[in-house]
């Protein structure tokens, strides 16, 4: 088996986008790009945590090999490849350094060795490059029909990188949602790997992009028509599912898998959609999706894998198939065999409209309507709601579906954080009544991350979800006491609604019952904080980052927990550990700055300074402050001197930035220099000391 470093694969791929980008090319010595090989074997995490092709192909080939060919030309065929060599989108970018126009952060696209890779950067207002982190690209998720987002497989764990390239501008940005201008890279979720492809188990750690095994690239034949090995075996029809033959909800389900979104997903604890669901049987029975229940239906924006959720919105949809006539589904107008690099004319998208209607149905013109399609004046084309310079065909068909009337709506004021802050009641899209067992459990666990999400990504409290959440959980432990996941949610509760003491000891019951979890100990830790109980606090996240060294939260919980104990040089390790697996992140930046002064760790006081500025390079608040730590910790002048007149040129009055400056200038010997950013500074903040003293003549950037 090859490693990854050495095998590569043939591909358009990608899925997502977020701002706006200029790039610009900067020539180089031609790098050694990857091979590009065929990738229907798929790929397996190997015993040391890498990626290696398996060498085994499908097995449905040698029997469908027509419709296999025919297959590779689909989207879901390449939802997930290997990189590709020269030719492809990724060969293009070698080279270009991208700096997002909104924030300034730069990521530069390189290759070297048979590899590609992605390195984010800070670089001065001199133009040199002070601080990176590089990424390699191990895999490329997406169809290639919208985007392409790279992927690096480390320890088994799969991190999704800072850029992605989109079509519809043929750049690089930031990857999607507003986390990658805080963060170079994270951990991607079970649920938008499984939507890539046809088989991935999740490790047995529960932790989020942690998997184990073979990991077969793009949709495989399974997720459609089941596991097969008695037809594998004869041969015969009825030994493996055929979707037609199923009823109509459970053939819609088959692509809801993917193409039914809202608000928020949530997975049936300890399964996995790509192992565990079977065709034909009940998809809500593992899945729960839920949308704002009070939401409006007409709005001109749909969500990039929204299909489903906004077919279900048309009349074309809710009126066919009654009374045993022909339904409309989404195989009646898409072949999922086929793919968008047919010609449109060979798919016959209008096939679908066929069922009901004829060219006699069309009130428009024979002379107005040629050349045009059903779907081109029915199905508006919009920009994405959940994926920045993105559009997707929204699936609601109208008469006259409404124009739109400006940029979609972010990604944040439509996502489950943003609604449970305005406690916003749920509505199950697979399961509206309720009926399937488990359903209470998903009801509750949506309600769990919108929690979570307000509180971790909006930094906001959302009393009316703890209240939900809190009733729920009552209620699923009153009904099924010895449910280790009814226990855990009823501990949860307690924490988001400020009982950390109750939550605290029905964790330790969970773990005296049901043995230890990561997640468990995790929200163990998050109690015993907001305790200010800084040693258990220490001896639970170390517990957590034990087994699972990727656990962002559990790291800087026992960063924290070891600086208030005086341990500073173990949370610079802590911290400086994450970094090298996950690469920088703001919050965490600021954190190892703490550690890194109360450590005396003058070279990662530095790092931590320019992480900060990869992210926010234009912030003069941010900029004097490394400039501090390099002119009274390092002892560089000249790159103090750099930072802190870009400061200034950003912010005339920043204080500090003068302060500091005058500091430099007074212990170089420039008097009059000194002096001049001094007087600046008193006008504006009078009585600093350092001031006074360079003004009485005294000041020699002590």
């Amino acid at each position: 088996m090859l490693p990854l470093a050495r095998a590569a694969a043939a591909a358009v791929v990608l899925l997502a986008a977020a701002m706006a980008t200029g790039c610009r090319d900067e020539p180089e010595a031609p790098p050694r790009l990857p091979a590009t090989l065929p990738h229907d074997e798929g790929v397996a995490l190997g015993s040391d945590g890498s990626l290696v092709t398996r060498g085994v192909g499908p097995t449905c080939i040698p029997c469908h090999g027509k419709i296999a060919d025919l297959y590779r030309s689909s989207g879901m065929s390449d939802a997930m490849t290997l990189p590709s060599g020269a030719g492809s989108i990724e060969s293009s970018l070698v080279g270009k350094t991208c700096v997002d126009a909104a924030t300034g952060i730069t990521i530069r696209f390189e290759a070297r060795d048979g590899r590609y890779f992605q390195r984010i950067v800070y670089v001065d207002a001199a133009g040199v490059e002070r601080g990176s982190h590089e990424f390699p690209i191990d895999l490329i998720v997406g169809s290639g029909h919208a985007t392409r987002t790279y992927l690096a497989v480390r320890e088994c764990r799969i991190v999704e990188l800072p850029a992605t390239w989109y079509r519809e501008t043929g750049a690089l940005a930031l990857s999607p949602g507003a986390f990658y201008r805080n963060a170079a890279g994270a951990r991607v979720s079970h649920r938008c790997i499984e939507c890539h492809v046809g088989d991935a188990t999740p490790h047995a750690s529960g932790a989020p992009g942690h998997f184990t095994g073979a990991i077969s690239l793009g949709i495989s034949c399974r997720r459609c028509h089941g596991e097969a090995p008695e037809h594998v075996r004869t041969g015969k029809p009825a030994d493996v599912v055929n979707p037609p033959d199923l009823d109509i909800d459970r053939q819609e389900e088959i692509c809801a898998q993917c193409h039914l979104a809202a608000a928020v997903e949530v997975t049936k604890p300890g399964t996995s959609l790509a192992r565990d669901y079977r065709p034909g049987m009940p998809l809500g029975a593992l899945l729960g999706i839920y949308a704002d229940a009070a939401s409006k239906d007409d709005a001109p924006e749909t969500g990039i894998a929204g299909h489903g959720t906004r077919l279900r919105l048309s009349r074309c949809a809710t009126e066919s198939g009654k009374d045993g006539g022909a339904a409309l589904l989404c195989t009646t107008c898409h072949d999922p065999h086929e793919g968008h690099r047919l010609p449109a004319a060979e798919r016959q998208l209008d096939r679908g409209c066929a069922v009901c209607h004829t060219d006699q149905s069309c009130k428009l013109p024979a002379a107005q309507r040629a050349g045009k399609t059903c779907h081109s004046c029915h199905m508006a084309v919009y920009p994405s709601s959940d994926i920045a310079h993105t559009k997707t065909t929204d699936h609601f068909i109208r008469t006259r579906p409404p124009a739109a009337t400006g940029p979609a709506r972010r990604p944040e004021e439509t996502f489950i954080g943003a609604l449970a802050v305005e406690d916003r009641t749920l509505k199950s899209l697979l399961d509206p009544e309720g009926v399937l067992p488990g359903a209470k459990l998903l009801h509750a666990l949506a309600y769990e991350q919108g929690l979570q999400m307000a509180e971790w990504v909006l930094l906001r409290d959302a009393p009316g979800y703890a209240r939900r959440l809190t009733e729920a959980a009552e209620r699923l432990v009153r009904e099924a006491p010895e449910d280790p996941e009814a226990a855990f949610l009823l501990a949860s509760a307690r924490l988001s609604s400020g009982r950390s003491e109750e939550a605290v000891a029905l964790l330790a019951e969970h773990e005296r019952r049901f043995g230890r979890l990561r997640r468990v100990r995790l929200a163990r830790a998050f109690a015993e904080r907001a305790l200010r109980r800084s040693a258990d606090v220490a001896l639970s996240a170390r517990m957590v980052l034990d087994d699972d060294p990727f656990e962002e939260s559990a790291g800087r919980l026992l960063a924290e927990a070891l600086t208030e104990l005086g341990r500073a040089p173990e949370a610079v390790a802590v911290l400086a550990d994450l970094r090298a697996r996950l690469g920088p992140d703001t919050i965490r930046a600021r954190e190892m700055a703490d550690a890194a002064r109360a450590a005396r760790d003058v070279p990662r006081a530095v790092e931590a300074a320019y992480d900060r500025l990869m992210f926010l390079p234009r912030d003069a608040n941010l900029l004097s402050d490394a400039a501090h730590v390099l002119a009274f910790q390092k002892g560089d002048a000249a790159q103090a001197r750099v930072l802190f007149r870009d400061a200034l040129a950003r912010d005339a009055d920043s204080v500090a930035a003068l302060v500091g400056l005058a500091r430099v200038e007074a212990a170089a010997g420039d008097a009059a220099a000194a002096r001049r950013l001094a007087e600046r500074a008193e006008r504006l903040q009078p009585g600093i000391p350092e001031v006074a003293d360079i003004l009485r003549g005294g000041g020699r950037g002590r």
